[in-house]
Parts: C-alpha cells; structure tokens; sequence
C-alpha cells in the first residue's frame, strides 16, 4: 500500500515546494542577467570584452543548472500534495534535484575559491612581470 502524508504533512510539503521553486526562479533568473552581461561584454568589440563575455557566460551556466534543479525539485514536492499514491516517489525525485543543485553549487564554491587564489597569484604576478 502506498504511503500518503497527512494534510497537515502536505501543507508543510507544499509551502516548502512552493518555496524551492521560487528560489529556482530567481536563481535561473539570476543566470539569465549573467549571461546577458556576458553577450554584452563580448559585444563590446574588445578582446578583454570578448574574454570577459565567455567568462560571464561559463559562470551563467552554474545559477542556470542550479536554479533548474530547484525548480525540479519544487515541482516534484508539489507532486507529492497534488497526487495520491505515489508521494514517496515524488518526495525521492525533489530529493534528486536537491542533491544535483547542491552538489553544483559545491563544485562551483570550490573552483570559484580556485579562481579567486589564481587572480590574486595573477594580479601579483603580472605587474612584475611587465615592469
């Protein structure tokens, strides 16, 4: 027999589904402006331009997958209040998309802290460099 949350259960599942959407909506959204300052960066018509926009557009890549995968997850938890039968289904898929979009943003912090090192070696390094 299936297992079915009560309706106390699915109201605090829903409002929490609710939620996790709205953050993969703004997150996505959050994506988007990135990627957009990227194609304008690159349409600048300069090769610092030009650099910039592919990294602005690599970086729109990790809010978009993120915010995608909290949508996921929203939905399916808004699944679990809306269907009958299959809310442990349901509650294991928002789960999956939980763990995608955390996990991205784990490997995003660490080589983002990478990136951070490198400026600073960079930005210390290349002044020497050129004098």
């Amino acid at each position: 027999m299936a297992y079915e949350f009560t309706a106390d259960q699915n109201e605090v599942i829903r409002k929490t589904g609710s939620r996790t959407k709205i953050w993969g909506i703004l997150t996505l959204a959050v994506g988007g402006l990135t990627a957009l300052m990227g194609l304008v960066a690159a349409l600048s018509g300069e090769a610092v331009g030009l650099i910039g926009g592919v990294i602005y557009g690599l970086l729109a890549l990790i809010p978009i997958f993120v915010g995608l995968n909290f949508m996921k997850a929203g939905n399916a938890l808004g699944a679990v209040v809306t269907t009958e039968g299959n809310d442990i289904d349901h509650l294991m898929e928002s789960m999956e998309g939980l763990g995608k979009a955390f996990l991205i943003q784990l490997v995003a912090a660490v080589v983002w802290g990478g990136l951070v090192i490198l400026g600073i070696i960079v930005a210390l390094a290349v002044p020497a460099f050129l004098s």
